[in-house]
């Protein structure tokens, strides 16, 4: 599955790593039943994201 995300502008040009973590964690729950719950996540900021790029 393939899914793509996309950041709001913000002054700053730069992604909110928040919002990279939110899409990247609705994406793993779109791949599997209603009855898996989340209940642990861990994130590395390797490089930032710019918002005029696809997350």
């Amino acid at each position: 599955d393939t899914y793509l995300g996309v950041s709001p502008e913000y002054p700053w040009g730069r992604v909110y790593g928040g919002l990279v973590v939110a899409q990247g964690l609705r994406a793993a729950l779109a791949t599997v039943g209603d009855d898996y719950l989340v209940h642990s996540l861990h994130a590395y900021f390797i490089r930032g994201g710019t918002s005029d790029e696809p997350i």
